[in-house]
């Protein structure tokens, strides 16, 4: 083995800077006061929260540079899709989004992950695991919160279908997943429905999971604080704690009705 030693200083600088410029393009977006795309796969409770203009959690410096490394994924694969629009702002039923790209009408959503999900991404993987209800294939298809964004937009553009590239941040390989946006809807407006029907409640939900990874690993939420709340805490919480967000709750009035998009 080579002797070193760890330069922890510039470790650290580097790290200091990824969270400085993180920071600063944070700054620059103003909070929409909306429920946002990128949320719909949350819990209940954590989608009221943001709306409403609760903190969410720190991040931590591992995420600071996935999020990084996700957009420069991001870049390389625009420039090999070359679309004819980027990061177009939508909204349907009072939610709101941005769409990565657009090219002869498709709406594209691209996701960075790394090459040990990638199993779990390929359809044309065939490989089994044993479970407690016997053997079942390991491929799991499209995250469900990522179908739920990328249906969203193509909701609010009056689009067919859309599509949910993966791409390996390892070697930028790319699993395309084109999905009729008419199997998506009922989800994406249920969540909708039973977001703006909390709001207009004006009382937090009791925090529950909507999927399984959620409930088997709470430390990844953005609001582990809140969890275990049963609704009167977290309403007394809320009053304390962030008293404007709890106006903002108990005064909402509902948001302009929609009709139906697609």
């Amino acid at each position: 083995m080579i002797k070193s030693k760890l330069n922890t200083t510039l470790e650290k600088q580097i790290t200091a800077t990824i969270r400085a410029e993180y920071e600063a393009e944070s700054a620059k977006h103003e909070p929409s006061g909306k429920l946002s795309a990128g949320q719909l796969g949350k819990p209940l409770l954590e989608q009221v929260l943001k709306v409403i203009g609760v903190p969410q959690r720190p991040v931590e410096d591992y995420a600071l540079g996935l999020f990084r490394r996700g957009n420069s994924v991001e870049d390389n694969i625009l420039g090999l899709l070359k679309p004819d629009e980027t990061q177009v702002e939508v909204e349907y039923r009072n939610c709101v989004g941005i769409v990565d790209a657009i090219k002869d009408g498709e709406v594209y959503e691209i996701k960075s992950v790394k090459n040990s999900q990638w199993q779990y991404l390929d359809p044309n993987n065939d490989k089994k695991r044993r479970t407690p209800d016997g053997m079942q294939s390991v491929y799991g298809g499209v995250k469900y919160a990522h179908a739920l964004q990328g249906a969203l937009y193509a909701l609010a553009l009056k689009k067919p279908s859309f599509t949910v590239i993966y791409a390996s941040a390892d070697d930028l390989r790319t699993l395309p997943h084109t999905i009729e946006t008419k199997e998506m809807q009922r989800e994406v407006d249920k969540i909708i429905s039973e977001v703006e029907q909390a709001l207009l409640n004006h009382n937090l939900p009791k925090w529950k999971a909507r999927e399984d990874w959620q409930e088997k690993y709470p430390q990844y939420s953005s609001y582990p604080d809140w969890i275990s709340l049963d609704p009167e805490l977290a309403m007394t919480k809320l009053k304390n704690s962030y008293p404007d967000s709890y106006k903002k709750l108990i005064n909402y009035k509902g948001e302009k009705k929609w009709e139906q998009q697609y």
